[in-house]
């Protein structure tokens, strides 16, 4: 068992959205009857790959169709890969018609600590049983189905194009709910854990065979941050954040990056990121 020397760092983060990158998006922009996990994901990294279990599909027309006689119910899970910043997950929503009232209909996203069976943050889109549409958002924290106080109740057809997000700042845990980049609808602080998936569920009563359905138009996932690479400098991260980065530096831990615990020195260094190179790298160390 390695010793680790803690270092302990004193930081603070506000929650702000700037910048953009895209790090997974699915426009819908493919052929007709193309199942989730086969539509394409022009984000980049663009890895994340939705697991198969719903066989609802594309319309032709740029939309994921819910409903419309398919009656599969259940999620869709993806993994997001490595990320920093705030996250913003969004669902655009193109249209509806749940005229055929069945309670509790609904449409959900997620972002998931799956290695803790949590949802860190959720929204659904949720039809009740006279027929109205709402949005409302959960958290691990102990919200519970708050309701959008500006979106309550929603005629059970729409044609208006609805942009629901949750941003999520991984450092804080503080989020917040918007619907077409208007004013906050919801907040609060959740724990973060091992955010790692996000999902997309349909439930709880299916469709039948009419001819009701959501229309999907976009789900995204946005950060503030650049996607970092996978792993540190190329090389795997092991159990307890070590790394064995060989004849460069040695075996590594990096649990207080940029303060960087070199396991030949037994003391840290300063490596921020950026100051690496194929060439080399400057790095500071205590004397």
């Amino acid at each position: 068992m390695k010793k680790l020397i803690t270092l302990t760092l004193f930081t603070t983060a506000a929650f702000a959205v700037s910048a953009q990158f895209t790090y997974h998006e699915w426009t819908f922009d493919d052929p007709v009857g193309t199942l989730l996990e086969e539509a394409a994901n022009t984000g980049d990294p663009g890895t994340a790959a939705w697991n198969a279990g719903l066989t609802h599909t594309t319309d032709g027309a740029g939309n994921y169709l819910i409903g419309n006689g398919d009656i599969s119910l259940g999620y869709k899970s993806a993994n997001i890969g490595p990320y920093a910043g705030t996250l913003t997950y969004e669902i655009e929503i193109d249209s509806w018609d749940l005229d055929n009232v069945e309670t509790f209909r609904n449409i959900e996203i997620q972002l998931r600590d799956a290695e803790n069976a949590s949802d860190v943050v959720k929204v659904q889109v949720n039809q009740q049983g006279s027929g109205n549409v709402r949005f409302r958002v959960s958290d691990n924290a102990g919200l519970t189905n708050f309701v959008f106080p500006d979106y309550g109740t929603l005629s059970s057809v729409s044609q208006t194009t609805y942009v629901i997000s949750i941003q999520l700042n991984t450092n804080t845990g503080e989020w917040e709910t918007k619907v077409n980049d208007g004013p906050v609808q919801a907040s609060g602080v959740a724990t973060v854990g091992s955010l790692n998936v996000i999902r997309f569920v349909v439930g709880n009563n299916p469709y039948g065979t009419g001819d009701d359905f959501f229309k999907v138009s976009r789900l995204s996932l946005f950060s503030t941050e650049a996607a970092p690479a996978a792993g540190w400098f190329g090389y795997d991260i092991e159990a307890d954040n070590w790394v064995n980065t060989g004849a460069w530096l040695g075996w590594v831990n990096i649990t207080n990056d940029p303060w960087i615990y070199l396991d030949d020195l037994a003391d840290y260094i300063y490596l921020p990121d950026g100051q690496a190179a194929d060439a080399g790298a400057w790095l500071y160390v205590i004397n």
